[in-house]
């Protein structure tokens, strides 16, 4: 059998009344038996959310890489999808629910929107 591929995960955050839920997503994909090898938070247009989160998810003493940019499409899923494009190095792209942080998953990174595979 061969090596797993690199995974990103790509968290949506929309405004900063979901803070705790972002947090508890990224301690929970620390947490996993096979963490992803980096996580994007993409802060759907809340200036206030964006500095918060680049300052507290910055060094992860796990050493997981979490980026942490602003949405600078459309607000909503498919701004955040295009806006995670540029960032994301996985060979495998998981797009958690917004509804569902992973923190609400149970034991895995689902349920989930599409996963993008790259050739």
């Amino acid at each position: 059998m061969g090596l797993a591929p690199s995974v990103t995960v790509v968290m949506a955050a929309a405004d900063i009344t979901g803070w705790h839920d972002v947090l508890a997503g990224v301690r929970s994909l620390e947490r996993a038996p096979a963490p992803p090898d980096q996580v994007v938070v993409v802060v759907d247009h809340d200036d206030d959310l964006l500095e918060r989160a680049a300052d507290h998810l910055a060094e992860r003493p796990s050493g997981m890489i979490i980026d942490v940019i602003a949405n600078l499409g459309a607000p909503g899923a498919d701004g955040v999808r295009e806006s995670a494009r540029g960032w994301t190095v996985g060979e495998v792209v998981v797009y958690p629910e917004t509804e569902s942080p992973p923190a609400r998953a149970t034991g895995s990174l689902v349920p989930c929107l599409p996963v993008i595979r790259r050739p």
